[in-house]
Order: structure tokens, then C-alpha cells, then sequence
């Protein structure tokens, strides 16, 4: 479950990055890095579904992002939006760092 709603979060941040881009956003650069890192946990979660053969839900698509949330003209409620995706990426981050040091400390 924890892989799918990380697929969540990178369709949200994909959204962030491109608008930082196309409104000429100060942390552009900031958000490619995490989106980069947000890939690289979603590549290394695969590989242990795989690994454990683990069965995984259908992969989450862009289209889990309404228009409404992928359109937004005043600069104000994009930086809230991105500001609650990264906020909610950060705790979902910690949670998962935390399982794995669980799953670490008691096997």
C-alpha cells in the first residue's frame, strides 16, 4: 500500500515541478531534486515488491489529479498546494524510514 501512495505524491510533485517551471517559480530546482529522489524511493520500493514478491495494486496515473488542482492561476494557492504536497511527502518519507528500521530491528 505504501508504494501506491507514493505514486500519489509524485503525480502531485510532477504537477509542482512543471509550474515552477512554467511560472518561473524560485525553487524549480529544489523541487526537480526531490521529484528525482521521489523516483529513486519509488524504484527502490519496486525492487523490494519484487523481491518479496509482495502483490502491489495497479499503479496510480496522472489522471488522479483533477484539472483543478493542475490549474491554478493565482501563485498563492499553487505554493499551497506544493507546500501540502511536500508537507505530506516529508511525513509520508518518515513513515516509511521508520517501517523499514522496524522491519530492520525485529527480523
Amino acid at each position: 500500500m505504501t508504494f501506491g501512495y507514493v505514486q500519489y505524491y509524485a503525480v502531485g510533485l510532477e504537477q509542482a515541478v512543471l509550474d515552477q517551471i512554467f511560472h518561473n517559480g524560485p525553487f524549480h530546482r529544489l523541487f526537480l531534486e526531490i521529484q528525482q529522489n521521489l523516483g529513486q524511493l519509488l524504484c527502490e520500493l519496486q525492487i523490494g515488491i519484487v523481491h518479496f514478491n509482495v502483490a502491489k495494486n495497479p499503479d496510480v496515473l496522472r489522471d488522479v489529479m483533477s484539472h483543478e488542482y493542475r490549474d491554478i492561476k493565482q501563485d498563492s494557492q499553487r505554493n499551497l498546494r506544493d507546500y501540502i504536497i511536500l508537507r505530506e511527502y516529508i511525513r509520508l518519507t518518515r513513515y516509511i524510514s521508520e517501517l523499514f528500521a522496524y522491519l530492520r530491528d525485529n527480523s
